[in-house]
């Protein structure tokens, strides 16, 4: 409303009229407030893997994405953990945690919440990644990681809708 107002006051003074009827415009129809600021489109990412080589170069693939908050876990109980108790927007899965099975893990997730899950893969079989998708992964991505299409994948992946946990 503040914001609306200064453009209405500013109307053929402060603003170019066209402007400023523009963004009276978009403002009358955010009735949902879609047009947050960049700290509330935050998106929090939990990387789950057990080789720390692999979380320091997804933080330095995404330390230039001011937008992504990273969390990082070793194993499936401590992400399951994580996430009963915190709000994320995707998840990260490695394939190879030691003693587990991805599947399973994938379906540990899936009988509680409906977070977006990318698996993380050195294997480039369309078999295997047809089977993740089978157990409603929202994508994969192969290692070693190609930083342009890593970003992409998360980019693309925590812009569909969230469903409640």
């Amino acid at each position: 409303d503040v914001v609306r107002q200064e453009f209405v006051d500013g109307l053929g003074k402060q603003f170019d009229p066209k402007i400023a009827q523009i963004m009276i415009g978009l403002i009358d129809e955010d009735n949902s407030y879609s047009m947050k600021q960049l700290d509330s489109l935050q998106r929090s990412v939990i990387v789950v893997d057990d080789e720390a080589e692999t979380i320091d170069t997804i933080k330095e693939i995404m330390s230039d994405e001011p937008m992504y908050k990273l969390s990082s876990v070793s194993n499936i109980c401590d992400a399951l953990d994580a996430i009963s108790q915190n709000h994320f927007d995707l998840i990260l899965l490695d394939v190879k945690l030691p003693d587990e099975d991805v599947f399973d893990n994938i379906r540990k997730i899936r009988e509680k919440y409906h977070i977006p899950i990318v698996v993380m893969t050195s294997a480039k079989s369309l078999d295997m990644s047809n089977g993740f998708t089978d157990l409603g992964c929202d994508d994969f991505i192969t290692k070693p990681f190609n930083p342009i299409m890593f970003k992409e994948i998360i980019h693309y992946t925590t812009q569909k809708p969230i469903f409640d946990q």
